[in-house]
């Protein structure tokens, strides 16, 4: 004869009933364990959606993107200096009483590691041209404020803008670069704009529309403690429901 219940059924409306010798036991009524089912399965599912994503928001990528843009609006960025603001840009100009430069500040990002940091120019009447001479790059500065001799440099090039640049500690590692490596300690990257015809009288300029910088790394874990006490709480009220039926 096979086994289907080890309970033998009691007819009481509305109750569990006990096999013999265990009547005198006060049964559980049936509206409060589907009353506690109800409250103890979706406490357990939370805790262990949460739980087995636990692992992948702390892997999670953090990518920080900022913007400036340039011009004498209301939400445009002045980066001071005497180089003129116009409605969308600001001429960028090579003999300037006090040359264009400016920083991202991204010290307000939370991360572990960061592997590289894109810095994105808009820009035209860059060149490079041969009338007259003009030859622009961008400097995006280095550990030695003194020098820039470990600055990051990069052309300008109408025909390819935008235009991005990428640090990574691969590029500090060519020809002495310290760029990536002082973004990190500083938790800003500042660039700047030398022409290469500035030292001999010229007056090049060219306008520029903005700057972007994208930052790719991993996030600073995030401890999720509450839904560690929600799986302990839905494994236990399971456990306690799981004791009473079995008396």
């Amino acid at each position: 004869m096979e086994t289907v219940c080890a309970l033998k059924p009691v007819v009481t409306a509305g109750w569990f009933g006990y096999p013999a010798g265990h009547e005198n036991r006060r049964p559980v009524p049936v509206f409060l364990v589907g009353s506690v089912m109800r409250l103890v399965a979706p406490l357990v599912a939370l805790g262990l959606a949460a739980t087995l994503g636990l692992s992948d928001a702390q892997a999670a990528p953090v990518n920080y993107t900022a913007t400036h843009t340039y011009g004498n609006g209301p939400t445009d960025t002045d980066p001071g200096g005497t180089d003129p603001l116009s409605l969308n840009y600001v001429t960028v100009i090579d003999n300037s009483a006090v040359r264009f430069s400016d920083s991202f500040d991204f010290s307000s990002v939370a991360y572990t590691t960061i592997s590289s940091i894109t810095l994105t120019l808009d820009y035209y009447r860059a060149g490079p041209g041969l009338i007259p001479l003009e030859l622009w790059n961008v400097r995006i500065l280095g550990s030695n404020n003194a020098s820039a001799t470990d600055d990051q440099f990069g052309l300008l090039a109408d025909l390819f803008a935008p235009t991005s640049y990428v640090l990574t500690a691969a590029t500090d590692s060519f020809l002495g670069r310290s760029a990536f490596a002082n973004a990190l300690s500083t938790e800003a990257l500042t660039f700047w704009f030398s022409e290469f015809t500035d030292q001999i009288g010229g007056a090049d300029a060219f306008r520029l529309r903005s700057a972007r910088i994208d930052i790719v790394g991993d996030l600073v874990p995030v401890p999720l403690p509450a839904t560690g006490l929600l799986l302990i709480a839905g494994l236990g009220g399971l456990a306690a429901l799981r004791r009473r039926r079995s008396r």
